[in-house]
């Protein structure tokens, strides 16, 4: 098996937590994975309703694409 380097990834959004009722928050989340595909995973296995979605990669901005 071949070791992925795992990379720290932060987002900042406007959500809530799953299940939770009520308004939405400006949220931030951080995570470690080895693509930011699974790391946005990992977010909506937490959050829901995400939206102005922005994300750092080791301290880097890095766009998301749909």
């Amino acid at each position: 098996l071949e070791d992925k380097a795992m990379k720290t990834y932060k987002f900042t959004f406007k959500g809530r937590e799953i299940g939770a009722i009520g308004i939405f928050y400006r949220l931030s989340y951080t995570t470690q994975s080895d693509t930011v595909e699974n790391a946005v995973h990992k977010l909506y296995e937490n959050f829901e309703h995400i939206t102005d979605l922005k994300c750092t990669e080791n301290g880097k901005k890095i766009e998301l694409t749909n």
